[in-house]
């Protein structure tokens, strides 16, 4: 699963949109509606974000698609035209018809579980925005279902990974700790010592707001050392700057301010698309200022 969203159907330009809505018209041409998943299934596994256009309804097309698979197609290929609507939803931001989309793909049976993986991590994605943690656990488990099944260790433990996040939304501190050690102990046992060493990053995070620097420390200089996600200048992979976050809290509670402060002005500007860490950057910024007790200057 990408730990990153996995996203579906791209734009569309008015004449291409309209030549598909005529070559669905019918509702019973094979090779159209074949040619009309292929051209989902690409769009989706390139990452292109769907876009509405003038007044054409962006889903009538895969619609139409998931109508004729409903009556001609094998149980995989309804999962993974519903799952195709379900993502042209998403990307429209109608979560409940997309959740929707995303049950109706996984309610046939079928050994396809690859794509069921697929499925179950858009679910997550989705609970995750709306803040529905005990759903969000429930889909992960899912994923390390069919994760088992697919005979993919690695899915397995990334989605056991994953459900730290869920657990410390639900306040379980307890539950989170023991899941960064099974996760880091499975990466072990599996031989990826740079995804164990990344499992440390929300442990370290808890370690600091509790207090326990030493412990803090370690934890940093094992992420730092054995992740590969630092350059030479000591800047972390895009995607995973939340670690500016920690290791700033982790300077200020050491009482080192300047070091305190550069690391939060790392978070600055925020990319648009993590825009959650707006909040976290300022917020430690603050902090110095405080600790400083001086005028808070951004």
């Amino acid at each position: 699963m990408n730990t990153k969203r996995i996203k579906s159907v791209g734009t569309i330009s008015a004449i291409c949109f309209l030549l598909l809505l005529t070559a669905c018209s019918g509702g019973t041409d094979g090779e159209a509606m074949r040619r009309e998943l292929l051209r989902a299934r690409e769009m989706n596994q390139n990452y292109v974000p769907f876009t509405t256009h003038d007044s054409q309804s962006p889903d009538s097309v895969m619609k139409a698609v998931v109508a004729y698979y409903d009556r001609h197609g094998t149980a995989s290929e309804r999962m993974e035209a519903r799952y195709l609507l379900g993502c042209v939803y998403r990307d429209l931001g109608e979560a409940p018809q997309a959740l929707q989309c995303y049950h109706d793909a996984v309610r046939d049976s079928t050994d396809d579980y690859r794509l069921r993986i697929k499925v179950y991590g858009q679910m997550a994605e989705l609970y995750d925005a709306q803040n529905l943690p005990g759903d969000e656990i429930a889909a992960m488990r899912k994923i390390q279902q069919y994760a088992l099944l697919e005979h993919d260790s690695l899915m397995y433990i990334r989605a056991l990974e994953l459900m730290t996040k869920p657990y410390y939304k639900l306040g379980d501190t307890a539950k989170v700790i023991e899941t960064v050690w099974e996760a880091h102990r499975l990466y072990t046992e599996a031989g990826d010592s740079q995804k164990a060493a990344n499992a440390f990053a929300t442990l370290a995070h808890i370690k600091v707001k509790r207090g326990q620097l030493d412990e803090a420390d370690s934890l940093l200089r094992e992420f730092e050392t054995k992740t590969g996600l630092f350059d030479s200048r000591g800047n972390i992979r895009r995607g995973h700057e939340m670690y500016y976050y920690i290791k700033g809290n982790y300077y200020l509670q050491a009482g080192k301010t300047d070091s305190a402060e550069t690391f939060f002005r790392k978070l600055l500007p925020v990319p648009k698309d993590l825009l959650s860490l707006d909040a976290d950057a300022y917020r430690g910024l603050l902090a110095v200022f405080q600790k400083r007790k001086i005028p808070f200057n951004p």
